[in-house]
């Protein structure tokens, strides 16, 4: 399908071979038709989804919703799509939920991006004209009017010109790091938007303001202060691109005296976004398990929450 010349017949293949699944609960090879982490936007809640289990596990529990309100056909049919570039594909559809001929919801309409990856097009971006909160999606309900226009505005994606995400994510992070190094309280702050959202294994918290930064900002120069040549480095694992204006990162976070390092590396991911002509951070997440935010000293540990997860746990 990579070799393909028409971008619909592209992305109705993806919906199709998605729809199949969805209905009939087999998602062997599901992974060929998604990128993951992939960004499902339903009304105003984005729910990023990192891991295929997760994935799977959503789309099963939807198809079995459809089947206990006795639905037969699940059609989502391409309007229009076109090539954003050589390695994306943008369009959007009209999804038709029936048993026999009658409709049990409203038709509603939804827009995708798709990317080539490995010679498949993958669904990376959805959009829909749904609200729902949660992944699981539980109870959504039809919103008409929800997602507008047909297509992503490729004059504004920095999918478009930027071949990964990767260097934007690590030149984000060396002015992070720098302002770390330098003591420099202001560039943190313009490295910020508003409000932030800061986890860890434990504990949610919320940042509002520039001076809401400062008790982390001063826990890390503290712990610099500790050595002769203390620095902190933070080096980009992988990164992608959400939207057109949205990045989820993922790095090591690395303590050092000179060049000794002086504390277990601290896996981290955040999400950036472009906003007042810059990349500024929006949300993230450390693998330590302090009972407590900031912290004199982090308790590292292994693997980071998922955001779905995160997500559920702020609503308890």
């Amino acid at each position: 399908m990579g070799e393909d010349p028409d971008p619909l017949k592209i992305y109705q293949h993806n919906l199709d071979v998605v729809s199949e699944a969805i209905l009939s609960g087999n998602f062997d090879g599901i992974s060929q038709h998604i990128r993951l982490p992939h960004i499902c936007r339903m009304g105003q809640t984005d729910i990023v989804i990192e891991r295929e289990e997760d994935y799977v596990q959503g789309m099963r529990e939807y198809g079995e919703g459809l089947r206990n309100q006795g639905v037969t056909n699940y059609i989502r049919l391409g309007k229009a799509a076109r090539f954003m570039s050589d390695r994306f594909i943008s369009g959007w559809h009209m999804t038709y939920v029936l048993s026999g001929a009658t409709s049990i919801v409203r038709p509603y309409r939804s827009r995708m991006v798709l990317q080539l990856e490995d010679a498949c097009w993958r669904v990376v971006q959805s959009d829909h004209e749904l609200a729902a909160d949660r992944w699981p999606v539980i109870g959504q309900s039809v919103v008409q009017g929800a997602v507008s226009g047909d297509y992503e505005n490729s004059e504004l994606d920095f999918r478009v010109t930027s071949e990964s995400a990767d260097p934007i994510y690590q030149a984000f992070l060396d002015a992070l790091s720098a302002a770390n190094n330098t003591n420099d309280f202001k560039a943190w702050c313009g490295l910020s938007s508003y409000p932030q959202s800061v986890h860890i294994k434990t504990v949610d918290h919320i940042i509002l303001q520039d001076e809401d930064n400062r008790p982390f900002f001063e826990m890390v120069r503290t712990m610099l202060d500790r050595y002769a040549d203390g620095r902190i480095d933070r080096k980009v694992k992988k990164a992608h691109f959400l939207t057109a204006d949205k990045i989820v990162g993922y790095h090591i976070c690395t303590f050092y005296d000179g060049d000794q390092p002086v504390m277990s590396p601290v896996e981290s991911r955040m999400i950036v976004h472009h906003v007042y002509g810059g990349w500024k951070l929006a949300s993230v997440t450390n693998a330590v398990s302090n009972a407590t935010f900031p912290y004199e000293e982090p308790e590292v540990t292994q693997g980071l929450m998922t955001i779905c997860e995160i997500q559920e746990r702020m609503r308890q």
